[in-house]
């Protein structure tokens, strides 16, 4: 406002009087170029020719009293602001004054504050610099890492750690890409805790530019700059440390190693490593034993430790002055301390111990034994045994051969003269070849020699030749001897003859193999004959016939003229038979009044009709008895070999097919079997179909039939018999579906089964205080698989609370025999695993009894066509009493099948059969009827 009063007054004085100014006020006009805010100046400047015109008028006007007035006011006016405007320009000029000053002071100040702050940016350059040197040759690393885990700075020594020579090639890297996979997350982890404010530190592996691996320790704490925290990281380099502390580690794992295998050693030595120590004051201590003491003297170490007195309380009381006198005697001699002694076990029992121990004097006065203690019993009883098997070589019936490894003999016993007729001077440095009798090829040397090589062992029957020149059988058994190296150094064996079981073994042979009334063949001799006759024929190219014949009217004959009369004509009847036949044919009694034929070599089928026919004929003719004839017919039924039927029980069966049409016809005559292949291969094969799915839907059922002790009717054990619950017909029988699954998968299937069920049942039994044996049956093809003991092992090993011993498995004797070889092996194996072996239907095969001998089965089982008629049919009774002797002369168990009445289990007890099992004792039941049944007897 003072500035525009100034511009209103200074125009006024200043300005020419030709020259007319004109003030308005203008509030609305902004600052412009020659125009002030709020006022606007407009100058007029009139022509020369109105100028005096114009200057009068103006004088005329300051003449007149009122514009005087206000002119005069007006300058008043004028006077006041230009003051006003004086004082303005004063207080201007003090100000200007006041602020070049101020100026100056500033410049001063400013020059001032320059020049402190050039020196402190020198002094921080210089201590930058010096820091720099210092971080730069500091031997230990140091980096900034930014909050993204970013390097930012770092220093020659970590430098050298990434084996980086260029900070361009690490800086801006991330941090975490030069650790060991297995230390980044930990590293994150760090780094995040660090920039939240923590001091951490760390040990890890980081793998260089060049793919060096070391060791670094790191301290990391956080640093502030530039508003945000940063990651300050001092890096040690402990690879050296580490390698150090692993080398450390290792020395200390293998001493703890070195030390625990020194207890193991002498943990394991038959004995126990000791110090003793006896004192001056005469008391005395094991300072160290080690845990055979246990079985020396029956203590711990600790209970020996600070005192020796428990360990003599146990020595003899006869033997503890030699013990003490022996102890001094070393310690004042310095000799090394041996000594047997005896100790006294906890049961009164005796055992020899052989100690020895070597002296230090101490430098108390005390005396220090090291030793060694060892329990020499065994040695004791060793020699004992020595002598009692020199006794027993010299006395024992069986003749006893010793041979160098070269088999030259070295010593006989008084039996080997007794048996062979040879003195013992005329066979030593010979070897057994001279008993050989020639009964033997190569070959049957050749599987002796293997099983000696292989096994260790050898046992068989042996034809030998005694001085005398007569050829006799002997039971041999081979042992081989081997030296501390494994090499063979002796070999050692036993024999005894065998002549009278031989001849009792052919009796019985006979009896289990023919008719004893007519002479015929049996039935499982047929079978026999008729496996080799199906061989023989395969490669002859021909045709076989089996026939089976049923006599007609025989029970009428027996009703009528009695049994003897039967007989009779049954004796006559097989020879007619027998002489209608060609020598190479076989004629045998299947039982009763069934007859069997087995005609070899033939062309085409009709060419048995004229034999066939001559049979009936005979067969036809009257039978002349004592004081009447009797007249009998008979009916044939025959199968052919290949087309109907390919194995012994198929043909036998059709052949029966085909008798019961003959019969349906009238009788008096033959049929041939007519197979309806197409309805049987159906019939089959929707069997096997639902055996197989039977499996698989867990339709079968294991009933059990106990096994009694005779005498006591005690139950020893059980055998599993399988039940087919069949969906539709409803519980089958074994026979009904076992014969379809022969020799197949299905087979091997279903005995896996049988074996895990039973199994799982005794385990069940005895969660429940029942044990009770177990006896399965499988087939010879499926024990003599190769993978079978291992199997057997693995399904016990499911079972922890299942022993070997309650496990038995029975083979059918016939399948047994026919795999003997590898019954062997086999049975062997399940022995290892406690398993026992039994042979299922003994009798029922046709093999000499002599391979039963190579078989060490622990269980006989009497087939039950033995057993059914024993009360009444004498040679049934012979049969089985022959069973039973051969049975205990090879130490087996006997179990007889079948024993429907409780006579019979009192004939078999008499015959020496300790083992019964049948309807006469229970019949088959499942489990829980079989545990109620248990727990109401």
């Amino acid at each position: 406002m003072l500035w525009a009063l100034l511009a209103l007054a200074l125009p006024c004085w200043a300005t020419p009087p030709h020259v007319l100014i004109v003030y308005s006020w203008h509030d609305q006009l902004p600052w412009q170029a020659g125009v002030r805010s709020g006022i606007a100046e407009h100058v007029h400047t009139p022509p020369v020719s109105e100028r005096p015109i114009l200057l009068e008028e103006r004088i005329d006007a300051v003449r007149a009293p009122s514009v005087w007035d206000t002119y005069r006011w007006e300058l008043a006016t004028i006077a006041a602001v230009m003051v006003i405007q004086a004082a303005l320009i004063l207080l201007l000029l003090r100000s200007m004054r006041e602020r070049r000053k101020a100026l100056d002071d500033l410049g001063q100040e400013r020059a001032l504050l320059e020049q402190r702050v050039q020196e402190r940016t020198a002094a921080l350059a210089q201590s930058e610099s010096y820091l720099r040197t210092i971080i730069d040759n500091e031997p230990e690393g140091i980096q900034i890492v930014d909050a993204d885990g970013h390097l930012v700075q770092i220093n020659a020594a970590g430098l050298a750690m990434l084996e980086a020579d260029d900070p361009e090639r690490v800086v801006g890297a991330t941090v975490v890409h030069f650790l060991a996979p297995n230390y980044r997350n930990a590293f994150l982890d760090l780094h995040q805790r660090v920039l939240a404010g923590a001091k951490r530190k760390m040990q890890f592996e980081i793998i260089g530019l060049r793919g060096t691996s070391r060791w670094l320790e790191t301290h990391a704490v956080p640093m502030h700059s530039n508003g945000s925290t940063v990651h300050l990281a001092l890096l040690r380099d402990i690879d050296d440390r580490k390698k150090a502390e692993a080398a450390l580690e290792r020395y200390r794992q293998n001493l703890e190693a070195n030390v625990r295998m020194l207890r193991n050693i002498t943990a394991q030595l038959p004995g126990m490593v000791y110090q003793f120590l006896l004192r001056p004051d005469g008391s005395a201590c094991f300072p160290y034993a080690s845990e055979g003491i246990a079985g020396i003297c029956g203590l711990t170490a600790e209970d020996v430790r600070n005192d020796a007195t428990p360990a003599f309380a146990r020595v003899h009381p006869d033997d503890v002055p030699t013990v003490w006198r022996s102890a001094q005697v070393s310690a004042t001699t310095g000799q090394t301390w041996r000594l047997r002694f005896r100790v006294v076990n906890d049961d009164g029992s005796m055992r020899w111990i052989d100690g020895s121990g070597t002296p230090r004097t101490e430098p108390d006065g005390s005396c220090l034994w090291h030793g060694f203690m060892t329990d020499a019993t065994a040695d004791i009883e060793a020699q004992n045994s020595l002598r009692l098997a020199a006794s027993v070589f010299a006395n024992a019936q069986e003749g006893i051969t010793i041979t160098d490894a070269d088999c030259r003999i070295l010593d006989i016993n008084p039996a080997f003269s007794r048996i062979t007729g040879y003195r013992r001077e005329e066979v030593l440095g010979k070897t057994p070849k001279l008993l050989s009798s020639g009964h033997h090829d190569e070959q049957f040397y050749r599987r002796m020699w293997q099983s000696l090589h292989d096994q260790g062992t050898w046992r068989g029957e042996v034809w030998n030749r005694s001085k005398r020149g007569e050829v006799y059988p002997e039971l041999l058994s081979i042992a081989v001897v081997k030296d501390n190296a494994g090499q063979v150094s002796h070999y050692i064996g036993s024999f005894s003859d065998i002549t009278g079981i031989k001849e009792r073994e052919a009796q019985l042979n006979r009896l289990a193999h023919y008719d004893p009334l007519t002479d015929l063949p049996n039935r499982r001799l047929f079978t026999d004959r008729l496996r080799q006759g199906i061989a023989l024929t395969q490669r002859q190219g021909k045709i076989m016939a089996v026939c089976v014949i049923d006599i007609d009217r025989l029970q009428a004959i027996n009703d009528f003229c009695g049994l003897p009369a039967g007989d009779q004509v049954l004796v006559e009847l097989s020879r007619r038979i027998r002489a209608c036949l060609r020598e190479r044919d076989t004629a045998a009694r299947l039982g009763g009044d069934a007859f069997a034929l087995l005609l070899l070599d033939l062309k085409w089928v009709e060419e048995c009709d004229t034999i066939l026919r001559r049979i009936l004929l005979d067969l036809a003719a009257a039978v002349m008895l004592d004081k009447q004839s009797a007249s009998t017919t008979a009916s044939m039924g025959v199968a052919m070999f290949p087309q109907d039927g390919q194995d012994p029980e198929t043909l036998l069966r059709r052949a029966d097919t085909a008798l019961r049409e003959a019969k349906k016809a009238g009788g008096a005559q033959y049929r041939l079997y007519n197979p309806e292949h197409d309805r049987l291969v159906r019939e089959n094969r929707r069997l096997i179909e639902d055996l197989t799915q039977a499996i698989s839907h867990d339709q079968f059922i294991l009933h059990y039939q106990p096994r009694v002790e005779i005498a006591t009717g005690k139950v020893t054990s059980v055998e599993a018999m399988i039940r087919w619950r069949h969906p539709e017909r409803g519980l089958l029988m074994p026979a009904e579906f076992l014969y379809a699954m022969s020799d197949t998968e299905l087979e091997t299937h279903l005995g896996i089964w049988v074996l895990h069920n039973a199994l799982g049942q005794i385990a069940q039994w005895k969660r429940h205080e029942l044990r009770l044996p177990i006896s399965i049956n499988l087939s010879a093809r499926d024990i003599c698989h190769a993978g079978f003991p291992d199997g057997l092992a693995k399904a016990l090993s499911q079972h922890p609370t299942v022993v070997g011993a309650d496990l038995e498995i029975e083979v059918p004797e016939s399948q047994a025999l026919a795999h003997a070889e590898d019954m062997a092996t086999v049975i062997a194996a399940c022995h290892d695993l406690g398993v026992r072996i039994a042979l299922d239907g003994f009798g029922m095969g046709n093999s000499p009894l002599s391979y039963f001998r190579t078989l060490p089965v622990d269980v006989l089982k009497i087939d039950q066509d033995y057993v059914r008629d024993i009360h009444q049919d004498p040679d049934d009774l012979a049969t089985v009493d022959g069973i039973v002797k051969i049975a205990r002369a090879f130490r087996r168990d006997v179990v007889a099948v079948g024993v429907e009445h409780p006579e019979q289990g009192q004939i078999l007890l008499q015959l020496g059969c300790r083992y019964a099992q049948g309807y006469a004792y229970a019949m088959p039941m499942p489990a829980d009827s079989l545990a109620q049944w248990m727990g109401q007897r």
